[in-house]
């Protein structure tokens, strides 16, 4: 009787390991227990692992928005192989009879010649939206459009935006870092970033908000024996170790020369409190 006893009890054991190796590795993904849903899965995440991003594979070791993980700490073997570029307009698409519009993203050409933040943006609403995901962005897109000028410039997107808000067709739920709607934030919601020079900085797409902090740096560029001459701007870092940063300033001295500065903030924990 223990013979059988034990041999039923090995019968079952080496079914239920069979089981499991015969499940995919991704049955077995492991996100922060307090990543909220949507920033585990969404269409801008998706969106972002279709040029090549490892989205995958942070969810598998569980770094997925985990300090040490992402901006300039993302190990390369994650990130996707499109570089920087402002020549391509993020519209760029390859016929595929798999898509449910027969039309898809030309990643290649990206890869190649790279993306901005505005032709990424484009990218996501205008290309990867309809063809691969089927979502209807034609209200934006005409609106991109029909300002005729490139899209891969943020006051483009800008005044495309501003026109359907003053339409009443969009709803626009921040004017600044400090004037924002959060609970109406969704991932996937555009961003443009400024100041009081310039409105239109940057463009970029939200992805969700993790423990609830927002967080920017101000800083100066001063023209030496000049105090008098000095720039600001601010742009998003995130706190903490591994957190990153950049923009550029444009300035012009007493002298009438311009130059332009690009400053990067790079930040690294040195202690605990």
């Amino acid at each position: 009787m223990k013979n059988k006893k034990m041999s039923k009890f090995l019968s079952a054991l080496l079914a239920v390991v069979m089981v499991i190796m015969a499940m995919p590795m991704s049955a077995f993904a492991a996100v922060a227990s307090d990543l909220p849903d949507n920033m585990a899965d969404s269409h801008i995440l998706r969106a972002l692992e279709y040029t090549g991003y490892d989205v995958q594979a942070q969810k598998n070791d569980g770094t997925l928005y985990q300090s040490n993980s992402y901006g300039s700490r993302t190990p390369s073997n994650i990130l996707s192989d499109i570089s920087y570029g402002t020549s391509t307009s993020g519209k760029e698409n390859v016929a595929d009879s798999s898509t449910v519009s027969g039309r898809a993203p030309d990643i290649a050409t990206f890869e190649s010649k790279g993306l901005c933040c505005a032709s990424f943006v484009t990218y996501f609403v205008c290309n990867y939206l309809p063809h691969i995901e089927g979502v209807d962005t034609s209200l934006i897109s005409d609106a991109v459009a029909a300002t005729g000028w490139n899209s891969q410039a943020v006051v483009t997107w800008q005044k495309a935006l501003n026109g359907l808000v003053s339409e009443g067709k969009i709803e626009k739920i921040g004017t600044s870092a400090s004037n924002v709607d959060h609970s109406k934030l969704t991932p996937g919601d555009l961003i443009i970033f400024g100041d009081s020079e310039n409105s239109h900085k940057h463009i970029a797409v939200y992805s969700g908000t993790y423990k609830g902090v927002d967080y920017s740096v101000q800083l100066t560029v001063t023209e030496d024996g000049n105090p008098d001459n000095a720039y600001s701007d601010s742009f998003p870092v995130a706190l903490c170790d591994g957190g990153s940063g950049k923009t550029e300033i444009t300035v012009t001295a007493a002298d009438g020369r311009i130059s332009t500065f690009k400053i990067v903030c790079t930040v690294k924990r040195v202690g605990k409190c």
